[in-house]
């Protein structure tokens, strides 16, 4: 057998095909190896068969056969350090990843309905050709601000008015006495903080059980003069009675006669009057 024989044996073909070989199954790449380590160990001893002759038609001696077989395992080792290599070499190369960039995409924060995006966030997702998840994203939180306050509109004094005439009318009457008197320190000067004045007067006399506060307000309607100078000037009388201070009350309704003699509050107070005088 010659030496290209012996290589042959010690290296068989990796497959059947021409071209570069195919990735080598485990137990194709055990056979192989076995291969190498056979031609390694060389032929059996005397006991196990014939020395192999030496070219020359002679018996090779040991020192040479140990020399072949050194030399056909070096071969063995480096086919089969080409043959993974080739092998390597037809494996697919990895395709990079493609990176897709996705923006601009307009942000809302859920848990924030009142905040609205005054910028624009980009999204960097890196995505592999294979389909599978993106493995990273990078985000940018956009630069947010509140949405601006609601502008509030002043209540004019008529406004004020009704809502306090409503409360009045609904009961209300601590309520309906703080919106009278919201009236006269918005717009102290107008026509309605005069009429809220004679209508918190009469609701803390009649309702609050406050007839010195509204001895005040009367007073202050009174010096101001307008349409409601009679009620302002009976009301003012009678608050004088719930306080027991008889005189004051005699001079309210003598100026409510002077100045209002046919109004619908004369009667009351010639009435009153006359008990006024009688009592010793």
């Amino acid at each position: 057998m010659t030496e290209a024989d012996d290589l042959r044996r010690a290296l068989p073909p990796l497959d059947d095909g021409p071209g570069p070989a195919r990735r080598l199954s485990d137990a194709e790449t055990a056979a192989f190896v076995g291969n190498v380590m056979a031609a390694w160990e060389g032929p059996p001893t005397p006991n196990e068969g014939p020395t192999p002759s030496a070219p020359n038609g002679g018996t090779a001696s040991p020192a040479a056969s140990k020399l072949l077989r050194f030399g056909l395992g070096v071969v063995a080792l480096v086919a089969f350090g080409i043959g993974l290599g080739v092998v390597a070499m037809r494996q697919p190369e990895p395709t990079p990843s493609a990176v897709a960039t996705i923006g601009p995409i307009e942000l809302l924060d859920a848990a924030a309905p009142e905040l609205s995006a005054t910028s624009e966030r980009s999204e960097t997702i890196e995505i592999d050709d294979e389909g599978d998840e993106p493995r990273r994203v990078r985000r940018r939180r956009p630069r947010v601000q509140p949405d601006p306050a609601p502008v509030m509109v002043a209540e004019t004094a008529d406004d004020l008015l009704r809502r306090a005439n409503a409360l009045r009318g609904a009961g209300s009457y601590r309520e309906a006495e703080r919106t009278y008197l919201e009236v006269t320190s918005a717009h102290p000067s107008t026509h309605a903080a005069y009429v809220a004045r004679v209508a918190a007067a009469a609701l803390r006399l009649e309702h609050l059980g406050d007839p010195g506060g509204a001895v005040r307000l009367y007073r202050s309607a009174i010096v101001h003069g307008g349409a409601l100078d009679a009620e302002a000037r009976a009301g003012l009388a009678r608050a004088y009675a719930r306080l027991g201070r008889d005189a004051e009350e005699a001079e309210a309704w003598r100026g409510l006669l002077a100045r209002h003699p046919s109004s619908p509050f004369a009667g009351r107070a010639r009435s009153r009057l006359a008990e006024l005088e009688a009592a010793p």
